[in-house]
């Protein structure tokens, strides 16, 4: 399993990764009883018309720690790689109702300077043009090399965000889970099932992997946390992402906080966590 851990500043194998990021504002009210389904994620998708434009406007320092771990036929794990990144991270909604863009520029791996990066994300996201995203989407793939495990440019936080958006609502089946508690908060679980055959996210060759999502709703339609689960399409094996919210102070915001990612499968696992803190 490969774990990694990130910390923003404003395989098959089994991989799990856990970044902590930089983290819309909400105001307290009382607990929230379980709505149906569609009225709660009417809620969720206003409350994200809100929050996108101010997600949109950053781009956070992460420490990105990973390790690789294989599980022999005796049980017992043995940890082969560790890695360590350090990159800005950034969140950009592309325009004309595009997907959310969240992407990683890697700046140094185990503290060496990364030799050939296409560019910083803030220059990027300051600039106009059409070429913004040709620009964006090279920054993404150059980077998505540097991973351990399997190359991947998913494992970012405005994955969710993306699935659970207007745009994608004719793909999934919505039910509600009823009410829970996400870092003391009061919310409602909702579950998004994609229907089959997977249509979103294209993995290697052009397969596409069937997507489920959790998303734990708070007052006024908040997002406190979503889990997506990419099922691949062999059925052997699965890519799950955690993020969770929390509020900034600094920023007025909830802005992701933690990612935690971890590939399933037939070859090992990897392991990943965040290095340092706020």
């Amino acid at each position: 399993m490969t774990t990694a851990h990130t910390r923003l500043n404003h395989g098959l194998l089994a991989v799990s990764v856990v970044a902590a990021f930089a983290t819309l504002l909400t105001r307290s009210g009382p607990a929230q009883t379980a709505p149906d389904a569609a009225a709660t994620v009417a809620h969720l998708r206003r409350y994200l018309d809100a929050y996108e434009p101010i997600l949109s406007a950053l781009v956070a320092d992460e420490v990105f720690e990973q390790r690789t771990t294989y599980v022999t036929e005796y049980g017992i794990r043995h940890v082969s790689a560790r890695r360590r990144l350090a990159s800005d991270v950034g969140f950009l909604r592309l325009p004309g109702d595009l997907a959310w863009l969240g992407q990683r520029s890697v700046r140094t791996i185990d503290d060496r300077l990364v030799g050939t990066n296409p560019g910083r994300l803030d220059a990027v996201f300051t600039s106009a043009g059409s070429d913004v995203l040709v620009r964006a989407k090279a920054i993404a793939d150059a980077n998505a090399r540097f991973n351990l495990g399997h190359p991947r440019s998913m494992n970012v936080p405005t994955l969710p965000l993306d699935l659970l958006g207007r745009r994608r609502s004719e793909h999934f089946d919505v039910t509600t889970a009823g009410p829970a508690r996400v870092g003391g908060r009061s919310a409602v679980e909702i579950r998004l099932r994609e229907r089959a055959p997977g249509r979103l996210i294209a993995l290697d060759h052009e397969q596409f992997a069937r997507t489920d999502v959790r998303a734990w709703v708070g007052d006024e339609g908040a997002l406190l946390r979503a889990d997506v689960t990419l099922h691949a399409p062999s059925g052997r094996g699965s890519h799950d992402v955690r993020v969770d919210f929390a509020f900034n102070r600094a920023l007025g915001a909830l802005v992701p906080v933690r990612l935690t990612e971890v590939f399933t499968g037939e070859f090992g696992e990897h392991h990943g966590r965040p290095g340092g803190g706020f």
